[in-house]
């Protein structure tokens, strides 16, 4: 995750600080957004901080070098007609999908070798936003999206219900998921199937359960479709490090046009009290590389296996020899 897309103007730039980096993100004339490096080559003015777009270029606000978006190298020099060859900034892989604007990640410099999928539905008059949350959370970032293959956690940290005092009644939820990982040109995914219902007194209630698909892409994307009676909504969550141990996770609700504003707001108010009944156990975890696991527990060994394709080699065997968890 960089930046929602609603929230960068053709034209704007915005600073980003991820993974322990600065960037420069803008939107050029011909609406796509680009990222380079925020910090000049020349003597180190950062970009974002009153540079300027045109011709999809940025223009440094310190001597007015100006840099084409798509390569990174220098185009014009206002005050001097020989331009170094090497006068050049670092351009970023990035994609604006569902709504938000990503970024490609890879300590190796290597190019993307997935794309984020299409809900094209997503940027049409037919679905609006009704908001998103924002939290930053003290943990690892394969912590994070564990959760979608850990079954057991829902029936205990996620029953009371969102409105706490109908709890008191003897009102709970119920939750049942399962969590299956895709292969060969779609190995960066993985599906869960959430099934959530309302009880009383641990009987089922009748026509409250709801079925949820879910998406998991990449290490840190996840799109859910939730299906109704009335039409389908989506939240998309993406969770992004800012630096070691801290990252940022954002909740994105998408309801069909017809549906009241109010019921998304409901749905994203719901999203938050059960999102930050999880932040409180990742802040204060720790990561524990071999769990003693047990019937029930769900597939927690599968989606680490399955996790794994997102760090290099190098990486596994730095951790086995630090005998600790990734940067991250």
């Amino acid at each position: 995750f960089v930046q929602l897309s609603a929230e960068l103007k053709t034209g704007e730039v915005k600073e980003i600080s991820v993974l322990g980096n600065e960037y420069a993100l803008f939107r050029g004339d011909d609406g796509r957004p680009r990222m380079v490096s925020a910090f000049c080559p020349h003597l180190g003015a950062n970009l974002a901080v009153g540079g300027t777009v045109s011709d999809n270029c940025i223009t440094c606000p310190f001597h007015g070098w100006k840099f084409d978006g798509d390569n990174g190298k220098c185009v014009d020099i206002p005050y001097s007609k020989n331009i170094p060859s090497t006068a050049s900034t670092n351009t970023v892989p990035i994609s604006e999908k569902n709504g938000v604007i990503y970024m490609w990640h890879h300590i190796n410099g290597e190019p993307p070798s997935w794309e984020v999928p299409a809900y094209e539905c997503l940027t049409t008059w037919k679905y609006h936003c009704d908001g998103y949350s924002q939290h930053e959370v003290c943990a690892h970032i394969q912590e994070i999206p564990e959760n979608g293959a850990d079954n057991a956690h829902l029936n205990v940290l996620h029953t009371r219900p969102v409105v706490e005092f109908l709890g008191y009644f003897g009102f709970t939820h119920g939750w049942s998921a399962n969590w299956t990982p895709l292969s060969g040109k779609d190995q960066h995914l993985a599906e869960i199937h959430l099934m959530q219902c309302f009880r009383f007194l641990g009987a089922t209630i009748p026509l409250t359960t709801l079925n949820v698909k879910i998406m998991q892409i990449g290490p840190g994307i996840v799109v859910l479709e939730f299906i109704t009676a009335i039409g389908r909504a989506y939240i998309v969550q993406s969770v992004t490090p800012l630096e070691p141990m801290i990252q940022l996770t954002i909740h994105s609700v998408y309801m069909p046009w017809y549906i009241p504003r109010i019921i998304g707001k409901g749905l994203l108010n719901s999203l938050i009290v059960q999102v930050e009944r999880d932040v409180p156990i990742w802040n204060n975890k720790t990561f524990v590389g071999k769990p003693q696991l047990c019937k029930g527990d769900g597939k927690i060994g599968s989606f680490r296996r399955w996790y794994s394709q997102f760090y290099t080699e190098e990486q596994r065997q730095q951790a086995k020899i630090n005998k600790s968890v990734l940067d991250w």
